[in-house]
């Protein structure tokens, strides 16, 4: 009897043995899992370069942009094949990051700033009246062309044209951001660095950033 009891012992330990280090592997495998998951979610929600939010996933919410009213602006860098083909890509990358930053830092608080490809910006600011739109978008305009960003001993000042644009639900998100986008080019047309205002179907009005 005695000389079985090792055996025994063995047999009914050794479902522990294999289960504890099965344990750790599945655990291991599900966070691996998570974070992978986690991982696509940012890659998704998040542009690469600037942190801002991607236009997919912005572009997923303009549903909602339309039932919760508010303003949406869509934002072209200045000139910015000029700073491309002077001071290089590098530069460029750089100068939209740093719009991507100012911007972040002034709508940021009040609602979602995305980098809409290129450079091309997309701002939905919620519960904001049209004096709020102009405080902001002013404030921009003023801390951008004040500052800038050195580049190698150069100094960089990017400026930003902006089309802004009243959701309604009267508007498809489609429609609504192709006024955004008519008025942000009407601001090119004009001499850049200003924003046009759409605040109703029949009303266009430019106000000098």
């Amino acid at each position: 009897m005695s000389d079985k009891l090792p055996d025994i012992i063995v047999t009914a330990t050794l479902p522990f043995f294999i289960a504890v280090p099965m344990s750790v592997f599945g655990l291991y495998v599900l966070k691996t899992i998570y974070l992978t998951v986690d991982r696509l979610d940012q890659l998704v929600r998040l542009d690469a370069m600037t942190g801002l939010l991607s236009r997919t996933h912005f572009l997923s919410n303009s549903e909602k942009f339309r039932r919760s009213g508010g303003f949406l602006i869509l934002a072209d860098a200045d000139k910015f094949k000029s700073i491309n083909d002077t001071f290089g890509h590098e530069a460029g990358d750089e100068a939209l990051k740093h719009l991507a930053l100012e911007m972040q830092r002034v709508f940021g608080p009040h609602g979602m700033v995305a980098r809409m490809g290129g450079e091309e910006f997309g701002v939905y600011l919620p519960d904001t009246s049209r004096e709020q739109v102009e405080l902001l978008v002013a404030s921009l305009g003023t801390k951008l062309r004040s500052e800038g960003f050195r580049y190698r001993e150069q100094q960089l000042v990017p400026t930003l044209s902006l089309g802004i644009v009243a959701t309604t639900e009267r508007l498809s998100s489609t429609c609504m951001l192709s006024k955004a986008d008519e008025a942000l080019y009407t601001a090119k047309r004009r001499g850049r660095d200003q924003y046009v205002f759409v605040e109703h179907l029949d009303e266009k009005a430019e106000i000098a950033a």
